[in-house]
């Protein structure tokens, strides 16, 4: 699994958050501390930004933590949004060094939220040798395989773990109920403890050391989606591919129609042979084809009319 890159609040809006105290107060906390691993850095790095409407360039100053044997990332953005800045920190840290050391480039299949598009980004993307390659607008619930069998789980364990620590404070709330139901007293109130951003962490880090890291089921669930979502092929050697083509979505179910599309490795033939070509030498499991939805010429017109819930940012 790769590491994680995870963002918090902080109160400063700035492009300079050297003095933001967040991340400080943070490795106060056990679980976060320079013994468990965690060291300071900051990532500095300037990027061509649209703002109201001008290209400017913006000098950004991000702190960070990162573990040194997981190589997790902790940062900090005024709304805990993963956007233009955090997303070139993203690809210059984690996903642009763990390619580079892989194999040199790399395909990134993602949906069409805002920052995803901004030039900043592709810049970023092209320096590491990394090809974007956008899914069709307002398709994100069937295609994206993070909506589709990850995300879920992520939030089950997280709400899990929320849950058993409530009820390890109910518990402790009825002895207290009871003590003073014996000794005639005023019954105490059942307030438990906010939820702090250190146990929020942590929870988080569990659910990636252990569903994920660990069961043979999911891992084999997660490729099966790559391919179901058209986005890894049904089968393949050296000459031909063949990949699923997505023409209708089974209500219950997230398979595509089974009709299939083969791409010849030697002639180009195809509607993935552009993304093919251009990624020579790229793993397919990482490719999508971002022009091809298979709608008919009505329906795809209505596709790009219509609003996408994709620019919704907030991660």
């Amino acid at each position: 699994m790769h590491a994680m890159f995870i963002i918090i609040k902080c109160s400063t809006k700035n492009s300079d958050l050297t003095n933001t105290q967040v991340l400080t107060n943070l490795q106060e906390e056990a679980g976060f501390t320079s013994a468990d691993g965690w060291t300071a850095h900051l990532w500095v790095k300037t990027l061509t930004i649209m703002i109201r409407g001008k290209e400017t360039r913006v000098t950004y100053r991000i702190p960070y933590l990162l573990h040194d044997s997981r190589r997790d990332i902790i940062t900090i953005q005024h709304r805990a949004w993963m956007d233009t800045a955090r997303l070139c920190m993203w690809i210059d840290l984690q996903l642009g060094p763990h390619y580079a050391a892989k194999r040199g480039c790399a395909g990134l299949v993602w949906d069409n939220c805002g920052p995803h598009g901004t030039r900043a980004v592709s810049e970023m993307a092209s320096e590491w040798g990394i090809t974007l390659l956008p899914l069709p607008k307002n398709m994100t619930d069937v295609l994206q395989v993070m909506d589709l069998v990850v995300n879920s789980p992520v939030k089950a364990s997280i709400r899990r773990g929320r849950t058993e620590r409530l009820f390890s404070d109910f518990q402790r709330w009825k002895m207290r109920r009871l003590e003073a139901m014996v000794n005639k007293k005023s019954l105490p109130p059942f307030n438990p403890p906010k939820p702090r951003v250190h146990e929020g962490l942590s929870a988080l880090l569990a659910c990636h050391d252990q569903p994920f890291a660990t069961q043979d089921a999911f891992k084999k669930t997660l490729k099966a989606s790559f391919v179901d979502s058209c986005i890894a092929p049904w089968k393949s050697d050296d000459d031909h591919i063949e990949f699923k083509i997505y023409e209708c979505h089974k209500h219950g179910s997230m398979n595509p129609t089974p009709h299939f599309h083969a791409y010849d490795r030697e002639h180009g033939l195809g509607s993935m042979g552009m993304a093919l070509d251009t990624l020579q030498g790229v793993t397919v499991e990482t490719l999508a084809d971002a022009n091809h939805a298979d709608l008919s010429d009505d329906e795809n017109a209505s596709e790009q009319d219509s609003s996408s819930d994709d620019s919704d940012c907030d991660l």
